[in-house]
């Protein structure tokens, strides 16, 4: 579409022509796969609000099962705006939409992950673990990570919105940087797991949480994290790529490379979680950080 063609339709513009992630979706093939998909993240989502009231009701707090819930629901609505999108394409704001929850749900899972690394540091490494720098570095994380997710929001919004050629470009380059954030936030436990593993331990101070062995909750993290870091890994790589017209689509755009190496992904990582327990092995217990202990459950 000419720009000439967009400035008579007014704001919001049609995208460009260049392949995207995904591609434009379609009803023959997109319907069907995000249909599935939605209904797989549906069942996790009701999974994990289920495992969470049930242990609040036996006193057993485990928000991380929350979110857990939410990341689901949100890749609920992200199927649904696909579909919605494969049977209206012409409807820019649904587009807008779909992208932006294309982006969002996995950044729960950078920071659960961290908070797996967290947990197992205070637990094998006390006196590194409890430090305060791993207390509030952790806390800017979380923060710098839903700034960014921000800035990915008014971005793409902005994008739809302007035919201006250097706002595009300021648009594109805070995308450009803000996969790289969210690519070194996945990392982060990767490292954090590195350090617990590398680091000599002190038995007598190892303060133990949950249930399972350590071996086993460091395989978890490793998994979980790795498959993140993948992710994370191959949007920031796929941003920063020269742009391709649809009818060369390059492999990293293409569907089947959308839905496995996003969605399917991101299924195995919530199918790790609830197949070991997560919300038994990760648990320590409530008001430990104010004393800097696992050792006993703080009231209030």
């Amino acid at each position: 579409m000419s720009s000439t063609m967009s400035v008579k339709q007014g704001p919001p513009y049609a995208p460009p022509s260049s392949a995207g992630l995904g591609l434009t979706p379609t009803v023959p093939v997109d319907v069907p796969v995000s249909a599935v998909l939605l209904t797989i993240y549906l069942c996790f989502a009701v999974w994990n609000i289920k495992t969470f009231f049930t242990n609040k009701k036996k006193g057993h707090k485990f928000l991380i099962s929350w979110f857990l819930g939410v990341f689901s629901m949100m890749r609920v609505a992200t199927c649904a705006l696909r579909i919605a999108w494969a049977v209206h394409p012409h409807n820019i704001r649904l587009i807008i939409a779909a992208q932006i929850f294309t982006n969002a749900g996995i950044l729960i899972v950078y920071l659960i992950n961290i908070n797996f690394g967290q947990r197992l540091l205070r637990s094998l490494h006390p006196g590194i673990g409890w430090h305060a720098a791993l207390h509030w570095g952790p806390l800017a994380v979380y923060v710098t990570v839903g700034l960014t997710f921000i800035m990915v929001i008014v971005t793409i919004i902005l994008k739809f919105y302007t035919l201006d050629d250097y706002t595009l470009l300021v648009c594109a380059d805070c995308q450009k940087v803000a996969t790289v954030v969210l690519f070194a936030a996945s990392v982060l436990s990767l490292v954090m797991l590195a350090a617990i593993v590398l680091l000599p331990r002190s038995r007598s101070g190892e303060q133990p949480f949950g249930t399972g062995s350590v071996q086993a909750k460091i395989v978890i993290l490793a998994v979980s994290a790795s498959l993140a870091t993948l992710i994370a890994g191959f949007k920031c790589g796929v941003n920063f790529m020269p742009p391709r017209p649809v009818n060369d689509a390059p492999w990293y755009d293409l569907k089947p490379t959308y839905y496995c190496l996003l969605f399917v992904t991101e299924i195995m990582i919530l199918a790790l979680f609830a197949v070991t327990r997560i919300d038994e092995r990760f648990y320590v217990p409530n008001g430990s950080s104010k004393v800097k202990s696992y050792a006993s459950k703080i009231e209030g």
